[in-house]
């Protein structure tokens, strides 16, 4: 569905939400602090929204150079949290409002000990989002498993859907080695640092791989060697274990 007015949050509404946030952040209550980036999570009115809030140099300001863009948000409609605000708190600080879809993302999905029995599901719906994207020829320039959040609160879009929208770029047909880095984004993140679970880690990042195929309708070929060449990419990058590359890339090239 195309933006429109009726997506949008008025402005009074808008600026009450965004002074919670940074009433978040004055009392540490943010789910990101960083010099440039602050995140939190907003109830409003019984609604729960994520604010961002990004410092904005004056170039950006005279350029029009955001760091957010609403035509991104329409590209990616349906694939992501609903934009409802995206405007100018002061000279050098841009604010973007977000329906908050809920508070697990896969990363955090895959610390949990146990895991949820349907976790391979979960995990065969991310690689159909990711493939969803990438039929839209778009590339997320940080498709870490951080950025793919279970959908709680939004009952019309999908199970999982993509955030962290800021860098994306749409391309006229999206290189394969785009696609292979966004995979490989995905793979290597889950294997730092999740001792209860890495000996299931084959079986996420397998049910990842499949739907990622079956939404793609990518021949099993063409699919073992984005795959591979994913997972030497991640090894590349020392984002994954060697022992863990080698178990994962002789079950993606059966």
């Amino acid at each position: 569905m195309p933006l429109t007015n009726d997506n949008f949050l008025d402005c009074k509404t808008a600026k009450e939400i965004a002074a919670l946030h940074f009433g978040n952040i004055r009392s540490d209550a943010a789910i990101r602090n960083l010099r440039h980036r602050q995140v939190s999570r907003v109830v409003y009115n019984n609604s729960n929204y994520i604010v961002k809030s990004y410092r904005i140099n004056l170039f950006r300001r005279l350029f029009h150079c955001f760091p957010f863009s609403t035509g991104y948000a329409t590209l990616l409609d349906g694939l992501t949290p609903p934009l409802r605000a995206n405007f100018a708190y002061s000279f050098s600080c841009q604010v973007t409002i977000t329906d908050d879809a809920g508070p697990m993302d896969l990363f955090s999905l895959f610390r949990t000990a146990p895991l949820p029995p349907d976790f391979s599901k979960t995990y065969s719906e991310a690689g159909s989002l990711l493939a969803k994207i990438h039929a839209r020829q778009i590339f997320h320039a940080d498709a870490k498993a951080p950025n793919f959040v279970l959908n709680q609160n939004l009952p019309s879009l999908p199970p999982v859907l993509i955030i962290d929208c800021d860098n994306v770029r749409q391309f006229q047909k999206l290189p394969a080695e785009k696609r292979i880095f966004n995979i490989a984004q995905f793979l290597a993140c889950h294997s730092m640092k999740c001792e209860a679970n890495q000996e299931l880690y084959p079986t996420a990042m397998l049910s990842f791989l499949d739907g990622y195929a079956s939404e793609s309708h990518t021949g099993h070929e063409e699919m073992r060697h984005l795959a591979s060449k994913a997972v030497e990419l991640a090894l590349e990058n020392h984002k994954i274990e060697r022992r863990v590359s080698i178990e994962l890339l002789k079950k993606v090239v059966k």
